[in-house]
């Protein structure tokens, strides 16, 4: 091949060239433009507890223990525990240990969040066909137990985190929301195990 005819295939080969270089920074000023991706917590695809390993538990035996095992050191640190329990069964179907673990976490968290003068409200009701926790503080200052929970960060955010990978292996959830303990509440809401009975009718649901 001649010279002369070299000359147009290597012009189309510059114009090639600088089309694809151009592409390419146009391809690397865009990624740096984007947003980076959000990372999913934990808890959003945390496993779920096979069946075999649970066990049917009354919510009420739980916080009853919760109660004894944490509140003195509540009272050591002048926080008052106000529990608020049904008559009737609060049945969900978990393991035991996890349970605690969690109730206890919260707990735990109150201890380090409030100060003296402080109490914890704890009321555990049936909404539904869920039975529901609800906690909320209360002292000088506004509620600061929600403020973990409702994803503003914190030094308290990677506990919540935990608390919602645990209820979320059993198809619960923990959240901030107004309850009727007031605002800036946090709810934990597990799903019912097994019929229930209305304290009204009688009825099995």
């Amino acid at each position: 091949m001649t010279m002369g005819a070299l000359g147009p295939a290597i012009a189309v080969l510059l114009v090639l060239f600088v089309f694809f270089v151009g592409f390419v920074a146009r391809r690397i000023e865009a990624r740096k433009g984007a947003p980076a991706p959000v990372p999913r917590p934990a808890w959003v695809s945390a496993p779920s507890v096979p069946a075999g390993v649970r066990e049917s538990i009354d919510l009420r035996q739980s916080l009853r223990l919760m109660s004894q095992t944490h509140g003195p050191t509540l009272q050591g640190l002048e926080i008052r525990l106000d529990l608020v329990l049904p008559d009737e069964p609060l049945r969900v179907f978990a393991v035991p240990e996890d349970l605690q673990n969690l109730l206890g976490e919260i707990v735990d968290m109150a201890a380090c969040m409030l100060q003296g003068g402080a109490a914890l409200q704890v009321l555990a009701r049936v909404d539904g066909h869920h039975a529901v926790i609800n906690w909320r503080d209360t002292g000088d200052e506004s509620p600061c137990l929600a403020r973990a929970f409702d994803g503003a960060g914190g030094t308290m955010a990677s506990r919540a985190l935990s608390c919602q990978a645990i209820a979320a292996r059993y198809g619960a959830r923990i959240y901030a929301a107004p309850s009727p303990l007031g605002d800036r509440s946090i709810t934990l809401r597990f799903p019912i195990h097994g019929p229930r009975k209305t304290p009204e009718s009688g009825v099995r649901l």
